[in-house]
């Protein structure tokens, strides 16, 4: 069985909502900070708060969690080849769209855990993206936050 992984439109990036563009969506992934904030003012509700799925993770929490992947794809190997190479090409963009967001997001879409206690902060720190993690704490996100296991980023 094939896997397809489909974002509806109206959350692609610098996307309106329900409009579907797909150009306004590569600018903001290029490093268009114009679309980026009219993104996040069109999605302001929806980006800060959780995504309903089990893992409880914010559009942004989840981003991070693609970059991982996008950065490692071996570190994937349920995701088909073909999958991991387009994650792969994508991760200066994707890396690139997340550094923008951490500027422009509302706090609490930055600081939200996810169901294990992980906050973006502490993904960001596992990464090893240090101008990432530079602009969580400037943006006065909580840097002594616990996980399940009592660690902190």
């Amino acid at each position: 069985m094939a896997y397809t992984a489909h974002m509806p439109d109206h959350l692609a990036f610098g996307a309106p909502p329900r409009s579907g563009s797909r150009k306004s969506a590569k600018a903001t992934m290029t490093g268009d900070r114009d679309s980026v904030r009219r993104w996040v003012q069109s999605n302001k509700k929806m980006l800060a708060e959780r995504i309903r799925d089990v893992q409880g993770d914010t559009v942004f929490g989840l981003m991070l969690k693609m970059a991982s992947t996008a950065d490692d794809p071996a570190s994937a190997p349920d995701i088909p080849l073909q999958m991991r190479f387009m994650l792969q090409m994508s991760a200066p963009r994707l890396r690139a769209g997340l550094h923008l967001l951490a500027e422009e997001l509302p706090s609490k879409a930055l600081d939200t855990p996810d169901f294990k206690g992980q906050t973006p902060l502490m993904l960001a720190a596992v990464q090893g993206d240090a101008e990432l993690v530079r602009k969580l704490l400037d943006r006065k996100v909580e840097f002594d936050a616990q996980d399940l296991w009592g660690r902190t980023a």
